[in-house]
């Protein structure tokens, strides 16, 4: 084998490790963590959440401004990624009874209002969000110490336009156009009491 032989195939060896590395490993180098190769959408997903909501110390504000930091480390594939799933989230959070627990715990809720609420509920990390989709009645559990609500939505599509100075494109995925369940009358406080016992004890607004 003669010496342009040798660097040739060196070459490709040094290519193939190249590839690997970046694709199993990750870096900065590469504009990707490894964590986005090592686990699933969903999975990750939620990481960013918790991660967010931890280094924030429960401060809603600061775990917003906290997500688009996080959110700037990854690809603008993988930022569009994670915006299609927080809008899965904000979609399976849309149900009637959820909307209930919304309106108990802040004396009333708007349309906009309930989309905020469903924001910071999904910033409340898996295991809560879970179980107030299950059981909307469970949040008297947790002491909710905001209700301003409104910015986690918003997280994606700053991070987005930071790195590639353009707006997020649209998510273009068919999301329901109804809260999913049965309706319930606000003007009833019976009902919303037999609905949610335990949250309507709590704050007593209604």
């Amino acid at each position: 084998m003669d010496i342009i032989q040798y660097k040739y195939w060196l070459l490709i060896f040094f290519a193939i490790v190249m590839y690997f590395v970046k694709r199993y490993y990750g870096s900065e180098l590469y504009g990707k963590p490894s964590e986005s190769y090592k686990q699933t959408p969903e999975k990750l997903f939620w990481d960013k959440i918790e991660k967010a909501r931890n280094i924030a110390s429960n401060n809603y504000e600061i775990q917003c401004q906290k997500l688009v930091a996080l959110l700037k480390t990854e690809s603008p594939e993988y930022i569009m990624q994670f915006n299609e799933i927080f809008n899965d989230k904000l979609d399976k959070a849309y149900t009637w009874k959820l909307w209930a627990a919304a309106y108990v715990i802040n004396g009333g809720c708007s349309d906009d209002a309930f989309i905020d609420f469903r924001s910071w509920l999904i910033g409340q990390g898996e295991m809560i969000f879970e179980g107030a989709i299950k059981s909307p009645d469970s949040l008297s559990n947790i002491d909710i110490e905001t209700d301003e609500w409104e910015g986690l939505q918003y997280c994606a599509n700053q991070a987005y336009k930071e790195l590639m100075e353009q707006d997020i494109p649209p998510d273009e995925m068919i999301r329901s156009l109804e809260p999913k369940g049965d309706k319930w009358d606000e003007g009833n406080a019976e009902q919303l009491k037999a609905m949610l016992p335990h949250l309507s004890l709590k704050y007593n607004s209604i």
